[in-house]
């Protein structure tokens, strides 16, 4: 029987098993456990002066309600490559199609010291600087912040996705020092 919904994967990232979307927070409570992760495709929109636009979640999302989160943030689902996934979401939540610009800036694994059982493929995209037409379903407005502000904001406890720093970091030493 072919596999369908969200990939399942274990500690290599090969894809073992699916799970049915309706069940994603079981899969997030158990992964460690099972050791059985998700994979997740993330993107940070970068605008010309390497601001990040960060927006803000709506409050009925169960992860990080009202917190801040990235310009897109997608599970895979079992037929699709992290780019697969990273242009489904940049489509379904910021009404972008067009991808120029994007790039991959590196894959964390799962990090069991802040419960987080995601492959997460870290991605970039550039910007000209003008708000994304944004999917209200899953935000309230966003900001363009720079890598200081935004690091200074989840340190000083905004709520936020519990990816958001771990990236926000890989994406500084990536590309250079916090602006």
């Amino acid at each position: 029987m072919a596999l369908e919904g969200l990939a399942l994967v274990d500690h290599n990232d090969t894809l073992t098993d699916s799970v049915d979307p309706s069940q994603i927070m079981e899969a997030v409570e158990s992964g460690f456990r099972l050791r059985k992760f998700l994979r997740t495709s993330c993107v940070f929109l970068q605008n010309p002066e390497g601001k990040i636009w960060t927006p803000r979640q709506v409050a009925s999302m169960p992860i990080a309600p009202g917190g801040f989160d990235f310009a897109m943030a997608k599970h895979g689902r079992v037929d699709e490559t992290y780019l697969d996934t990273a242009r489904r979401g940049l489509s379904e939540e910021l009404n972008i199609e067009q991808l120029n610009g994007l790039r991959l800036i590196g894959l964390l694994g799962p990090m069991r010291s802040i419960q987080l059982p995601y492959f997460s493929a870290i991605y970039v995209l550039d910007s000209d600087g003008t708000e994304p037409d944004f999917s209200r379903a899953h935000f309230t407005g966003g900001e363009w912040m720079s890598r200081t502000a935004l690091s200074a904001a989840l340190e000083a406890g905004m709520p936020a996705k519990s990816l958001l720093q771990p990236a926000l970091l890989l994406l500084s030493v990536v590309e250079g020092t916090l602006q």
